[in-house]
C-alpha cells in the first residue's frame, strides 16, 4: 500500500503564504512611511500591534480558505477582485487598530486615523459591489467581510474611547459581536441547539449607521457631550438588536410562535411607526422658531455667532438659518427624511459645541439620529435613500 505523505497539508497553505507576503510588506511599508514623519522608534509600538492584528486576521483568512476547499472540494484558482479589496480593508484595519498601542496621539494622527477607517469604510462597500458585479461572490469573501466589520467595530470604539470622544461604556458595541459569537460556540460545546436568524435589512443598516458613526467620531471636529450624546443614541438600538439575535439563536424567542408576532405586533411595530412621527414633530417644533429668528433679527443674531467663536458670523447666520428651515421643511413633509436629518444632525452637533448644550439642541441631536436611522416613517412623500439603504451593492 502507497501512502500519501501529502494528504494532511493544508491544501490552501500557498495561498494563505501569498496573503502573508502582502500583508508583511503593508505593514513595512506603512511603517516606514510613518518613520519617515515621525520618527521609528516612536511607532514600534504600531508596528507590534498592526502586526498582531494581521496575523489574526491571517489566521481568519486561512480556515475561510480551507472551509471554502472543504466544502467545493477544490481550492479557488485565484482570489478575485473582490477579495483582493475586502484583504486591503484588513490592511487598513491593522493600520487603525496599530494606533491602539501607541501611548499618544496628536491632531494629525487622528485625522490620519479618520481617514483609514473612512477608507476601510468605502472598501466594505466596494468589495461587496464588485463581487456582485464580477460575479466573485465567495465563502470566504462572505466570511472575511462580516469578520472585518466586526473587527472595525471592535478597534475604532477603543479608539474612541482613546482619544476622549466616546463613553467607556462604548465598549460593549466592540464586545458585541465577540460575546455572542463566543455564546453560540459554547452552546454547540454543550450540544444545544442554535437556532436560524431572520434575515434583516434593518440588522444590516444598524451595522452600516455605527461604522459611519465612528468614522465621524475619529475625525477631531465633534466632541463631548455631542459626541457622547450621539454615542448613547447609536449604541442602543445596535445592543437592542444582539440582544434579540441572541435570544433568537438561543430559542427563547421564536419567530414563528405566536408570542412573537404578537410582540411584533403591538410593541414593535407601534415603536417603528410612532417614534419617527414623534422626532419628526419635536424637530419642526423646537427648530422652526429659531431657524426664523435668524432671519427676523439678523444683527443680533450675527452678535451672538460672534460671541460664541463663530467664524464669518454674518454669513453663517444666513447659511445655518437656512439649512434649518430647508431641513425642517424636508422633514416635516419626510421628502428625504434621512438625508435632512442627517443634515440638521451635523448643524445641531455644531450648534452645541459653539452654544453649549441645552435641553433644545440635545432633543433635536437624539431626535435627528433617530430619523437617521429609522426613516421619516409613515405619511413620507418621498424617500429615495430607503431603495439604496435595502439594496446590496452592486445588485440588481
Amino acid at each position: 500500500m502507497v501512502v500519501n505523505h501529502h494528504s494532511n497539508i493544508n491544501p490552501m497553505a500557498g495561498l494563505t503564504r501569498q496573503v502573508a507576503v502582502a500583508y508583511l510588506l503593508f505593514l513595512l511599508g506603512g511603517f516606514a512611511l510613518l518613520g519617515l514623519f515621525f520618527g521609528c522608534t516612536r511607532f514600534l509600538p504600531w508596528l507590534a500591534g498592526g502586526g498582531i492584528i494581521l496575523i489574526f486576521q491571517l489566521w481568519r483568512f486561512n480556515r475561510a480558505a480551507v472551509e471554502e476547499h472543504r466544502i467545493t472540494g477544490s481550492p479557488p484558482a485565484r482570489l478575485g477582485l473582490a477579495n483582493r479589496i475586502t484583504l486591503l480593508r484588513g490592511i487598513l484595519l491593522a493600520f487603525l487598530g496599530g494606533m491602539v498601542f501607541l501611548p499618544e496621539i496628536n491632531t494629525p494622527l487622528k485625522i490620519f486615523a479618520g481617514v483609514l477607517y473612512s477608507l476601510a469604510a468605502l472598501a466594505d462597500y466596494a468589495d461587496g459591489f464588485v463581487a456582485r458585479r464580477r460575479r466573485e461572490t465567495s465563502r470566504i469573501g462572505e466570511r472575511l467581510d462580516g469578520e472585518f466589520d466586526a473587527l472595525g467595530i471592535l478597534l475604532v470604539p477603543l479608539l474612541g474611547v482613546k482619544f476622549g470622544q466616546l463613553p467607556l461604556s462604548y465598549l460593549l458595541v466592540s464586545a458585541a459581536y465577540y460575546l455572542f459569537q463566543a455564546g453560540i460556540w459554547l452552546r454547540r460545546r454543550r450540544e444545544k441547539p442554535v437556532f436560524p436568524l431572520i434575515p434583516s435589512d434593518f440588522r444590516r443598516m444598524l451595522a452600516a449607521f455605527q461604522m459611519g458613526f465612528l468614522a465621524v467620531i475619529l475625525f477631531p471636529v465633534y466632541r463631548p457631550p455631542a459626541t457622547t450624546i450621539a454615542a448613547y443614541v447609536f449604541m442602543t438600538p445596535f445592543l437592542l438588536m444582539f440582544l434579540h439575535d441572541w435570544l433568537t439563536v438561543s430559542g427563547w424567542l421564536r419567530p414563528e410562535s405566536a408570542f412573537y408576532r404578537n410582540m411584533m405586533r403591538w410593541v414593535f411595530v407601534p415603536l417603528q411607526e410612532g417614534l419617527p412621527l414623534l422626532f419628526r414633530v419635536l424637530c419642526v417644533a423646537i427648530v422652526s422658531g429659531p431657524a426664523l429668528q435668524k432671519f427676523l433679527d439678523y444683527s443680533g443674531q450675527v452678535a451672538f455667532f460672534r460671541e460664541i467663536g463663530v467664524g464669518y458670523p454674518g454669513f453663517m447666520v444666513i447659511a445655518v438659518g437656512i439649512i434649518e428651515l430647508l431641513t425642517v421643511l424636508l422633514i416635516l413633509l419626510g421628502i428625504a427624511g434621512r438625508i435632512a436629518a442627517l443634515s440638521l444632525m451635523f448643524v445641531m452637533g455644531a450648534a452645541i459645541m459653539f452654544a453649549e448644550l441645552n435641553w433644545g439642541n440635545g432633543i433635536i441631536l437624539i431626535s435627528t439620529i433617530g430619523l437617521v436611522i429609522l426613516g421619516s416613517g409613515r405619511f413620507s412623500l418621498w424617500a429615495p435613500e430607503e431603495t439604496f439603504l435595502r439594496r446590496r451593492a452592486g445588485g440588481g
